[in-house]
């Protein structure tokens, strides 16, 4: 008869079964009943490479790095295919079981950073590089976010926070540098634009 075809694209939720029942179950503390739940999931909407990647996370043996796979299966630039909560939350669970691993820090710095939310990326990048000083590009991430606090701080006409955190800049640019053993961007002209 008259009936009319049904078509689902690549971006249609059903498409994104396991994925969606993960993302919701992670954001609400419960990842751990995420696998047994998508495990039920076959055909449209299955997505193997996540089962995969949170049997493994969710393993006894699991490693540092297999939450960090897991963590990046929720982020995207594209906002309609990633979830940055989920992968937050997903990178706080990973920073409590492995406390000792950079990488489940800087994990979590990078997903709070890109959720907007500078002031806990900051403090899991200093978690992070705590552990792992040598890593440049979370150290770069970590400046420009210090640069960020100073203007925020400037333009919000609180002049002497803005100084006190200039003066912890240029601390943080000097330890840095002799670190690394090489100049650090942004430097202390970005901080003093700021």
């Amino acid at each position: 008869g008259g009936g009319r075809e049904v078509r689902l694209g690549a971006d249609d939720p059903a498409w994104r079964t396991a994925w969606h029942v993960t993302r919701v179950l992670a954001r609400g503390g419960r990842l751990g009943e995420a696998l047994a739940a998508i495990e039920r999931v076959d055909g449209v909407g299955d997505d193997r490479e996540l089962r995969d990647r949170l049997r493994r996370a969710l393993a006894a043996g699991a490693s540092a790095a297999d939450w960090v796979l897991l963590v990046a299966r929720f982020h995207s630039s594209d906002p309609r295919r990633g979830d940055l909560g989920a992968a937050l939350a997903i990178a706080r669970e990973a920073v409590r079981r492995f406390p000792r691993a950079a990488a489940a820090h800087l994990a979590a710095a990078e997903s709070a950073r890109q959720l907007g939310e500078p002031a806990l990326a900051i403090r899991f990048y200093e978690s992070g590089l705590a552990l792992d000083p040598q890593h440049a590009a979370a150290t770069a991430e970590l400046g420009r976010l210090y640069v960020l606090r100073i203007s925020t701080l400037a333009m919000s006409d609180r002049p002497a926070a803005a100084s006190l955190q200039l003066a912890a800049f240029e601390r943080f640019h000097r330890a840095s540098a002799s670190r690394l053993g090489k100049p650090v961007e942004p430097d202390l002209a970005d901080a003093q634009a700021a």
